[in-house]
Order: C-alpha cells, then sequence, then structure tokens
C-alpha cells in the first residue's frame, strides 16, 4: 500500500512472461508470499494459466497416484514443505506437469483447480480407474 493505493501489480500490464512477473512479485512482497502462495493468487485472479499451487492436496494426489515426487520415505507435509521452499525444485515440477497437461490438452493452472476443488472426486476416479 501506497498513499492508500494498492501498488503490488503496478507497472505490470505490458509484461506478458508470467514466470517474470511472478518473480517480480516475490520480489515485491519480501518473504510474504512464498512460490505457492503467488502461484496461488495468480492463478485466482486470471494473471497466470500455467502455474501449479503445490499444497498437500496436489501434492498428495501426485504421491499415491503418480508415484512420490520425492523420496518416497518422506511424510507428505515434508515432502510440500520441501518442494514449496525450493523455488528451483518448485519450477522444474511445474515444468514437466505442464508439459503433461499440453499432451492432455488443458492449462496447468485448469489442472490445479481441479486437484484443489474436486480432490475428493478426482481420487475417487484415480482409484476406481487404477483398480
Amino acid at each position: 500500500m501506497k498513499e492508500g493505493k494498492l501498488i503490488l501489480l503496478d507497472g505490470l500490464d505490458n509484461l506478458t512472461n508470467e514466470d517474470e512477473i511472478r518473480d517480480i512479485l516475490l520480489r515485491r512482497c519480501d518473504g510474504s508470499f512464498k512460490m505457492k502462495s503467488i502461484s496461488d493468487f495468480m492463478i485466482e485472479i486470471g494473471m497466470a494459466r500455467s502455474f501449479i499451487a503445490f499444497d498437500s492436496r496436489i501434492v498428495g494426489v501426485l504421491n499415491r497416484h503418480f508415484g512420490p515426487l520425492m523420496d518416497g520415505n518422506l511424510e507428505l507435509k515434508k515432502v510440500v514443505g520441501k518442494i514449496q521452499s525450493n523455488k528451483a525444485l518448485y519450477k522444474t515440477i511445474e515444468r514437466k506437469l505442464r508439459d503433461v497437461c499440453k499432451e492432455i490438452g488443458i492449462e496447468l493452472s485448469i489442472l490445479d483447480r481441479m486437484l484443489f476443488r474436486f480432490n475428493s472426486a478426482v481420487e475417487y476416479i484415480l482409484e476406481v480407474e487404477c483398480v
């Protein structure tokens, strides 16, 4: 806030690279937002289409149905924490999921919302399909 005005998004109108915008917002927020939070924020306001917000629901679904994202002996909370705190790892997993989404014809942000909002239904479908 500056003089009663929200300035977080100032000067970003002409930028088109979502990753660059996210990096700028992370710097502007100076630690109050991290990769997951800023990605979620950008998806929610329609500013990003190629991001995913790695939370325990999403990482849990990916781990249970597609193999562990990290050491299989780590508990889910630690896996989520490691992904959220390591920018390079976060972007690497995001990039691989983006490639998968491209193959199936959806944007990564749509997968994010599907896994988050319809978690129980997705879990059910994946379990039935895997049986």
